[in-house]
């Protein structure tokens, strides 16, 4: 790859294709809140693998004075393609390395909405760097997978 020029992928659409919120009816905002979120990472490839389905999970589960109130599970998909006229990066490596980063603000936007839905202050989830968080949860052997499938 040439790292003086652009990658020559094409994003051809970020769709969001599940979406899940539960909320306790009566939830003290004075109590501490906690959250623990994981994500789910997989990458499905046409058969001429010229385009990726990149499919970033997060799941999300608040605490309030240690009671879980809250259950979030919004799962997106960005699909991308070789751009035929600046071919440069390797599909697989953008799939793994930079379409979840490019995936991870749709699901920011969508989680504080349905905060703000639910009659709740917004959540903005922090930057973060997503590639390192599914890196470790594999390490760890936890619930996030990464695949390739045909």
């Amino acid at each position: 790859m040439d790292k003086e020029k652009q990658p020559g992928i094409q994003i051809e659409t970020i769709a969001l294709l599940e979406n899940h919120f539960k909320r306790a009816p009566m939830i003290n905002l004075e109590e501490n809140f906690r959250n623990e979120i994981t994500y789910v990472h997989e990458v499905s490839w046409s058969e001429d693998k010229q385009k990726t389905a990149v499919y970033l999970k997060c799941k999300m589960d608040g605490f309030f004075d240690e009671k879980k109130q809250i259950e979030i599970e919004v799962l997106f998909v960005g699909v991308f393609a070789i751009d035929p006229n600046s071919e440069n990066m390797d599909l697989i490596y953008f799939s793994n390395n930079h379409a979840p980063a490019i995936i991870f603000p749709y699901i920011r936007h969508q989680i504080n909405q349905d905060f703000i839905q639910s009659a709740l202050p917004g959540f903005i989830l922090p930057p973060m760097n997503v590639l390192a968080m599914i890196q470790e949860s594999q390490k760890k052997d936890e619930s996030v997978s990464l695949e390739k499938k045909n």
